[in-house]
């Protein structure tokens, strides 16, 4: 008797020659295409006697395998079936249309107010000093925003007009709110040391001497400068010749 079982051929069916109660005995093999699960079996004639036929169990192995056990008047089929093999992997489907545009959210709530801006201005300072030694950086001063006055720091004013030796300048950054934004910067020196005496130069002096009764030549002045020539009877200036 041949039953097919959805991809599961039974080929035989037989009592076991060793079998205690009712066990029987079932050979199968895997048809070349199958399909999990298997829901039915077909009945099973034997005889004058119809017995009913139901799965039990089916279950993956590395072979086809199948069994039966007679419960009552119904035989209960287990079967062990190999797993197919994977398939290969479909194409991509096509991108779909894009959906329409959401409706536009709601307005946010309105952000806290900001700070008032504040107005900054720089200041700049001058002090004068004998030394060439650097003066200490400068510390204090205002500015008044609503009357724009300045008040320097002790011993620095506002011009260099009237240097007194070493010019020294140093910078600070106030707010319209009386603060000192930027200290003052270390002072710098905008004037220079002295330079070394230069080099004596030279000059040429002219002096005169009339001669009314005679033309010899007179006697040259002696001493460096025309002033000493002028004490001995000379002039500076052409002019300056009388009898």
């Amino acid at each position: 008797m041949i039953q097919k079982c959805d991809g599961v051929k039974i080929l035989d069916l037989e009592e076991k020659l060793e079998a205690t109660g009712s066990e029987y005995i079932v050979t199968a093999e895997k048809g070349n295409n199958y399909k999990l699960p298997l829901e039915s079996v077909a009945d099973i004639v034997i005889g004058n006697y119809k017995f009913k036929a139901a799965i039990k169990d089916v279950y993956e192995s590395s072979t086809p395998t199948a069994s039966v056990s007679l419960d009552k008047d119904q035989f209960l089929f287990s079967f062990g079936i190999p797993a197919g093999r994977t398939g290969d992997a479909g194409k991509d489907g096509k991108d779909g249309k894009d959906g329409k545009d959401g409706k536009d959210g709601k307005d946010g709530i309105d952000g806290v107010p900001g700070i008032d801006g504040d107005t900054t201005r720089v200041v700049i300072a001058y002090k004068s000093t004998k030394s060439i030694e650097r003066p200490d950086t400068p510390v204090g001063g205002s500015w008044d925003y609503e009357t724009n006055t300045i008040t320097y720091p002790e011993g620095w004013s506002g011009s260099d007009s009237n240097p007194n030796g070493y010019v020294w300048m140093s910078t600070a950054t106030f707010s319209s709110k009386g603060t000192i934004v930027v200290p003052w910067s270390t002072p710098v020196r905008l004037t220079g040391a002295d330079g070394h005496d230069g080099a004596d130069g030279s000059n040429i002096e002219f002096v005169y001497k009339l001669t009314v009764t005679s033309l010899v030549t007179p006697t040259k002045p002696t001493g460096n400068s025309q002033t000493e020539a002028i004490r001995q009877g000379w002039t500076d200036h052409p002019t300056g010749i009388s009898e």
